[in-house]
């Protein structure tokens, strides 16, 4: 009897256990706004004016997803959106992760009537007369979509300026410190899984989220001016949106940035630990050294393509020379410096990318199996990196910052 006891008292044990392990594994998720859920994931629908409707479809390759109608509203403002993430509010001093996937279409626009297709606003208090901390809008005087910051003076700020698709899936991830203030408070955005340089000409953009006396929350939708007239029905999609602590917890594609890395693009490959960037100094030699050089830089000697080889590794081929980044003499050592050269057979020269929480990558040799680095963390321009030996540190970790 007494063995059947404890026995029964293990087993609740071992479940209990196996629930807390389970819930710890997605602790850093803080929301999940996955279209599958209904749409009691938001605390409200902002369907204002000409009402609208949001409800749950199934697109052919994501599953579940939000479909978002504006009906026509002639010249009255309207909107349709999913409003404040239901269980969780940012709070100032957080720093937090949003992903989700979006698509638009039909969505016509007109020069003089805009449209925001995300926000950040405020509630409460301090929200009267206050800022739109921030907005993704459309305008239809251009063929893009201007992610636009206010500060606490209400003055617009365009962060990000890219081509507005219609009709076509993208991803976007905002990593976001929630802060009062613009000294410490900012912004990183990838778009389509490629980190994205900013109006300041950094991957970073001081901006407050949060103002005194008020609290700050996600909407998602379409939210039309009353200026303008009628421009016909719009259509918004949200898919697999979450907030959450880590790159990883909120990425669209599962949080490997789609897995692969995007070969149609050129890229600066930007040390975590320096700021700086690949740079192959300008030499067409083979054997020259590859060190690290500002950010700012438009030069082709810190541009890069990837170039697929197999099972998951690349050649990392510098725009300027058309050679490759390889360990030097292909050594195994821990230490041996990177240099270009000529593609080649003894796999020196490709490398494997795995991305980590933060969005960044860590790209693993395939003849020695050791990692790019940052030697010492150095912040000298005329530092040459080398391999080393995997220990998960900021100077062994790489930001993939499209240009092209």
């Amino acid at each position: 009897m007494k063995k059947a006891h404890l026995s029964r008292l293990l087993s609740i044990s071992l479940a209990t256990a196996t629930v807390l392990s389970c819930g710890s594994i997605r602790a850093s998720v803080l929301w999940d706004g996955d279209a599958s859920h209904g749409t009691g994931v938001f605390s409200s629908l902002n369907i204002e004016n000409n009402p609208g409707t949001i409800v749950v479809v199934t697109d052919s390759t994501y599953g579940k997803v939000f479909q978002m109608t504006c009906f026509d509203n002639a010249g009255t403002k309207t909107r349709t959106e999913g409003s404040h993430m239901a269980g969780f509010q940012p709070v100032a001093g957080g720093t937090y992760y949003f992903g989700w996937r979006h698509k638009w279409g039909p969505l016509p626009t007109k020069c003089g009537k805009w449209q925001v297709l995300e926000q950040i606003h405020l509630a409460g208090t301090g929200a009267t007369g206050g800022p739109v901390p921030f907005g993704l809008h459309v305008d239809g005087c251009d063929a893009n979509m201007h992610f636009q910051y206010q500060d606490s003076g209400g003055n617009p700020h365009d962060f990000a300026v890219l081509p507005f698709p219609l009709n076509s899936w993208h991803t976007f991830v905002y990593h976001e410190k929630w802060s009062e203030s613009e000294s410490d408070g900012y912004v990183e955005l990838w778009y389509d899984g490629a980190m994205k340089t900013l109006a300041n000409g950094s991957t970073r953009y001081p901006s407050a989220w949060c103002f005194p006396n008020s609290t700050s929350y996600w909407k998602w939708g379409i939210y039309r001016s009353g200026s303008g007239g009628a421009i016909g029905t719009a259509v918004a999609y949200l898919g697999q949106a979450k907030a959450g602590t880590t790159f990883a917890d909120v990425d669209p594609n599962g949080g490997s940035g789609g897995g692969t890395i995007d070969t149609t693009g050129i890229y600066q490959v930007q040390n975590v630990a320096s700021g700086l960037v690949l740079n192959q100094q300008g030499s067409l030699t083979n054997g020259s050294p590859i060190t690290q050089w500002a950010t700012g830089s438009t030069s082709q000697n810190v541009q890069w393509k990837f170039i697929p080889t197999s099972n998951g590794y690349y050649q990392m081929n510098s725009i300027k020379s058309g050679l490759d980044a390889v360990v030097q003499s292909a050594s195994t050592s821990s230490g041996a410096k990177i240099v270009q050269w000529s593609f080649g057979s003894s796999g020196d020269d490709q490398w494997k990318p795995v991305q980590n929480s933060d969005g960044s990558y860590t790209f693993s040799n395939l003849k020695s199996g050791l990692v790019l680095g940052d030697p010492g963390s150095s912040t000298s321009t005329s530092t040459q990196m080398d391999q080393e030996t995997a220990t998960g540190g900021s100077n062994q970790k790489w930001k993939l910052i499209r240009v092209n």
